[in-house]
Parts: structure tokens; C-alpha cells; sequence
């Protein structure tokens, strides 16, 4: 008897020095029937992650894709509305998910914002074009995106039962919305829609984010104490950083590397996003004032398969979520913590 105690003390001890050297459990969130890749997009505060993966292969070149909701270890197909296309971009605590989809079986038009909730997939509407998208919502219920206007010209939105057009300009969107109804997302300089700057909206009025010394700006998600995140070029714009920006300063949090970019950042300011240092592979990266930049695949057991590739978002518990490569497919990922 005891030898069998010591032999489970033992293992015991094992497990929790393997848990204690690696920071985070890596689990495959699978696909829907019939596919065989997907990508994780938002994780809320009660660990729920929707994104995207295939439902059926029409071919080599061709597959259909629909939103999902993970949820209790199950991943769940939202549908789509009428179309053959539908990708979840964002989620609130209480598992209302909102993202973009098709509406009819022609793929390159008539994409419309989408709210999940209760079972059932609703189209939101437009700004009075055919094309648009919904990238998040926050906790009351607010969603915002971007959408064409009958003129063709795509603006951001605000929607709140009823959508309405930012007043940030043409060629704007909005990527993200705190609980404080702070909105950021990104307008063009010129009618060039690569050349961007990342505003940030609130109440009515907008303001201009600093660069990290390029032209362009781009990607920006904000937390609830207003600190925002993104991506920008450095001076001569040859070069693209993850950015912080808080208290009226912008830090760059790689530098040294060839490429990287934020996706997220939560209430604690930890920040995920991808980085490449040779300029071709690219890897999932944590960031946490005032550590420097963490490639999460150094924080997971070498054994199990993965290589992470990109970290798309995080809640205030610390999870992760992205895309990563497991057993030779993309495969979405969910990160979390040993405590």
C-alpha cells in the first residue's frame, strides 16, 4: 500500500513540475463535421471562442466555411444566411456572437453583419450597400464594423438595434468596442485604402492615433481602461511593429524583429498577436509590461505537435485563442494557463 501511495505521490509531484515548466495546456478546438481546418478568432471572459472552419470541400480550391461557437468542449455550427460563407469576429460575455456572412450562393457579394444569439442567426442590415462586416461587440449589446454605403464607399458603424454611420469618413472601419462604448478602427489618408491611421472614437469625437514613425497604422483593439493596441510601420514604412498606446504614448513591443503585429489585449494589458524575427515564419507572441515579447510556442509542452501561429485573442482569465498548425492541418487553438 505503501509502495502504490508513493508511486501516485510521485507521479503527482511529476505533473504539476511539468505543468510549473510549461506556462500553458494547449487544447485542439477541432473542426465541424465535414472539415478538417478552422481558426479561432475571439474567446469571451467564460472561455467561449468563435471563429471559423470548414464545413465541406467543393474541391481544390474551394471550400465552404462557417461560423462556430466552442463552447463546454463542443464546437457548435451558427449557419449562415443563405450563403455558403460565415466567420465569427467577436463575442461578449454572454455568448452573443456577431462576424460577417454571405447571403447568397455567390460568394463575392452580398456579405452582410450578422448577431448570433438564442439559436439563431440575424442579419443586421447595411449602411445601404451590398458588403460589410460586424468585428465585435461588447456587453451591452453594441456592435461595430464596417459597411458599403449604396455609394460603394465602405464607413464604419455602430449598431445598437438600429445601425448608424460613425462619422469617422470614407474608407473607415471599426475593429473593436470596449464596455465604456469606446470604439477604435482605422480611416484612409487617401483613396488608397492601404494607406490607414488608427483612430480612436468616443462620444461623437474621433482622434488620430500616433504612428511609430511611418505613414500607416492599422489593427487596433482597445481594452476597458482605453488602452489600444495595433500594427504600424516604422519611418521609411518598409518595416511593421505591434504597438501599445496609452496616456498619450505609443511604445513599440518588438522591437528588433522583422514583422509583427497585435491582435488583442485584455484588462491586465497583456498583449497576443504574431511576429516573425527572420521575416518568413511567423509565430504566436504574448506580451506583458514590462516583459519583452514571449514566442508562445516556448511556453507550451515541445511534445505536443503544435506551432502556433498566430494568437487573434485573450480574456481577463488569461486564455488565449488562435491558429496553429497540428498534425499537418490549421487547427484553432485555446491556450490556457496552469495556475
Amino acid at each position: 500500500m505503501r509502495t502504490i501511495k508513493a508511486t501516485v505521490l510521485l507521479l503527482a509531484l511529476v505533473a504539476t513540475a511539468r505543468a510549473q515548466e510549461f506556462k500553458y495546456r494547449v487544447t485542439d478546438l477541432g473542426a465541424l463535421p465535414g472539415g478538417n481546418s478552422s481558426a479561432a478568432y475571439a474567446i469571451n471572459n467564460r472561455g467561449q471562442v468563435t471563429g471559423e472552419s470548414d464545413v465541406a470541400s467543393q474541391g481544390p480550391f474551394y471550400t465552404e466555411q462557417h461560423a462556430f461557437l466552442y463552447s463546454n468542449g463542443q464546437m457548435q455550427d451558427l449557419g449562415v444566411l443563405g450563403g455558403q460563407y460565415s466567420y465569427g469576429m467577436g463575442i461578449n460575455d454572454h455568448g452573443v456572437v456577431v462576424g460577417n456572412s454571405t447571403t447568397t450562393s455567390d460568394d463575392s457579394y452580398f456579405i452582410y453583419p450578422f448577431i448570433w444569439s438564442g439559436g439563431a442567426m440575424r442579419n443586421i442590415g447595411s449602411l445601404g450597400g451590398i458588403v460589410g462586416g460586424a468585428n465585435a461587440i461588447n456587453d451591452q449589446g453594441i456592435v461595430v464594423g464596417s459597411s458599403d454605403m449604396r455609394t460603394g464607399e465602405e464607413r464604419a458603424f455602430i449598431y445598437n438595434g438600429t445601425m448608424h454611420d460613425l462619422g469617422t469618413g470614407n474608407g473607415s472601419e471599426a475593429t473593436d468596442i470596449n464596455n465604456l462604448n469606446q470604439v477604435v478602427g482605422t480611416v484612409s489618408q487617401s483613396t488608397s485604402e492601404s494607406s490607414t491611421l488608427v483612430f480612436l472614437w468616443q462620444n461623437g469625437y474621433t482622434r488620430i492615433l500616433p504612428t511609430l514613425g511611418g505613414s500607416r497604422s492599422f489593427g487596433p483593439h482597445i481594452n476597458d481602461l482605453g488602452f489600444v493596441v495595433g500594427t504600424s510601420t516604422l519611418a521609411g514604412d518598409k518595416v511593421e511593429h505591434a504597438f501599445g498606446y496609452a496616456f498619450g504614448r505609443i511604445l513599440d513591443l518588438s522591437p528588433g524583429a522583422a514583422f509583427s503585429e497585435a491582435s488583442a489585449i485584455n484588462l491586465y494589458s497583456q498583449v497576443v498577436g504574431s511576429y516573425s524575427v527572420d521575416g518568413i515564419s511567423e509565430h504566436a507572441f504574448v506580451w506583458h509590461y514590462p516583459a519583452r515579447l514571449q514566442d508562445l510556442n516556448t511556453l507550451i509542452d515541445p511534445m505536443s505537435g503544435w506551432v502556433l501561429i498566430k494568437a487573434s485573442s485573450e480574456n481577463d482569465l488569461g486564455q488565449i485563442v488562435g491558429e496553429g498548425i497540428h498534425s499537418g492541418l490549421n487547427r484553432a487553438f485555446l491556450l490556457t494557463p496552469y495556475y
